[in-house]
């Protein structure tokens, strides 16, 4: 019984995080050495689906975190740590 409900909430954390999305977002403002770092709890809005944890180094050459917020018809928000 546990190990259902274990797997259940599992699954739905991982499905909200969206790697392949924050990517696009993050190389198309110029970040580079991304590592995409899974769900992120906090730093997004109510009305976002996707909260997707990330370091890379930034356009002044910092190393930097956040997290990408995003949904559907919304697209993506990138906040900085």
């Amino acid at each position: 019984m546990y190990r259902i409900l274990i797997v259940s909430i599992t699954a739905l954390i991982v499905g909200c995080s969206s790697g392949d999305e924050a990517s696009r977002a993050l190389n198309s403002a110029g970040y580079k050495q991304i590592t995409i770092t899974g769900y992120r709890f906090f730093g997004c809005g109510k009305d976002d689906r996707w909260h997707t944890g990330f370091e890379a180094v930034g356009q002044n050459g910092q190393r930097v975190s956040g997290v990408v917020c995003s949904d559907v018809f919304k697209g993506a928000t990138i906040r900085l740590d």
